[in-house]
């Protein structure tokens, strides 16, 4: 698949959707393709809608999954679960109404 500049509004217009459907071997292949056929990887990148920092980190080797963390504990000051009731409760009082 080559991508054309008239194909550009296209890809644009529809590049979520695209995203959602092509997995990261798919856009791996057709970044590969446009970039074989002259395409510098940032513009190629723009017109699908994935940034080329996130292309470059999937050359990697070892780079199988997200590495991004998820938190491992609760905030210190997060609200207790009357705490957080008793706010809903004053908030939701007919003197709040509008």
């Amino acid at each position: 698949m080559v991508i054309k500049p008239s194909d550009i509004k296209h890809f644009k217009a529809e590049n979520k959707a695209l995203k959602k459907e092509l997995n990261r071997k798919d856009i791996s292949y057709l970044l590969s393709e446009a970039q074989a056929s002259g395409a510098r990887q940032a513009k190629a990148c723009e017109i699908i809608g994935i940034n080329a920092k996130t292309v470059q980190r999937w050359c990697h080797e070892n780079n199988t999954r997200d590495k991004r963390l998820d938190p491992s504990h609760s905030p210190s000051n997060k609200l207790t679960d009357l705490e957080r009731q008793r706010i809903i409760n004053t908030v939701n009082e007919d003197y709040y109404a509008h």
